[in-house]
């Protein structure tokens, strides 16, 4: 057995005393007062995506740079060959993103093909909220923790819209910038497989978020009401735990994460932790509804050293 090290986390936020918007109650009663107009414009989906520029998704960045503390060390060809054999025949555009998060290495395929990030993109939005906590910008009231829950655990489609009018599009803008997803757009919804690993590179290893906040994140966004994607497709599921999202809708069965041993006893542990991230375009549902597993439990065989069922 492979000794496990967890990775650093870099941790040690920028203090800046800033003065605090007028964000309260009366905001969240507006709030959801407006909610049953704006959700019929909705774009993200837990069962079905309803776009809009509504939200404000930002601007396409002309950049693709990758961050520094992630680097390609290694591409190997037997399993990327074996998932393309895998949706070689299938209708759509998979893509498919590895990172190691012990050793930096990285695989993938159509991992910069611009794909829809469907409700994928609420990460960031959770992300950003917390950060304006963290900053002193904003108080996490009971109503505001609900609506983070239920965008995490059951990808409500109100939360969101309300929760970007509260702390301003622009932040939620620099947060899809700043978590390194440098090839997405926030206004079209789009994203790449690439990019939303990096997200979940960042937020793990504790680049973005203090550790109190990444662990209310954490807690989102496990045992959720999908676990038919990531989740289904490892063969064990005692002792793994799956921090992850998401992102259904017309031709789009997506999902991505990270994928962690529970125990708390390196000895006890007989994998490494790792990013895994499946995007498609332009599927068929019945297709994708087995071929998202299948890659999962390719790569957890090739990431464990285990025999493929």
């Amino acid at each position: 057995m492979v000794e496990k090290v967890k990775p650093e986390k870099k941790r040690g936020a920028r203090s800046q005393e800033k003065k605090k918007p007028d964000v309260n109650r009366k905001m969240i009663g507006w709030a959801f007062a407006i909610t049953g107009i704006v959700s019929l414009g909705m774009w993200m989906a837990g069962g079905g995506v309803r776009r809009s520029k509504v939200a404000g998704w930002g601007e396409a960045l002309e950049t693709n740079e990758i961050p520094q503390a992630i680097v390609t060390l290694e591409r190997d060809s037997d399993i990327t060959a074996s998932l393309q054999r895998t949706v070689g025949g299938l209708a759509g555009e998979y893509a498919v993103w590895v990172y190691r998060l012990n050793s930096g290495e990285v695989y993938g395929i159509n991992e910069d093909t611009q794909m829809p990030a469907a409700s994928i993109m609420k990460v960031p939005i959770m992300a950003a909220v917390l950060k304006q906590v963290e900053n002193g910008n904003l108080e996490l009231e009971d109503g505001y923790v609900r609506m983070l829950e239920d965008m995490g655990k059951n990808s409500d489609n109100t939360a969101p819209v309300i929760l970007t009018q509260a702390i301003g599009q622009e932040k939620v803008k620099e947060s899809v910038l700043d978590l390194g997803m440098t090839a997405s757009s926030f206004e079209e919804n789009t994203t790449t497989a690439a990019d939303v690993g990096r997200m979940w590179v960042k937020l793990y290893k504790g680049e973005y978020l203090r550790e109190e906040y990444w662990q209310k994140m954490e807690s989102w966004l496990t045992d959720s009401i999908y676990e038919d994607r990531i989740p289904a497709g490892l063969p064990v599921r005692d002792g793994v735990k799956v921090i992850h999202k998401v992102g259904t809708g017309a031709g789009v069965w997506a999902d991505g994460g990270v994928i962690e041993c529970k125990s708390v006893r390196v000895e006890e542990c007989k994998f490494d932790p790792f990013v895994l991230v499946v995007l498609n375009k332009e599927t068929k549902r019945d297709e994708a509804l087995s071929a998202v597993p299948e890659l999962v439990r390719k790569i957890w065989a090739y990431e464990t050293n285990a025999p493929e069922d």
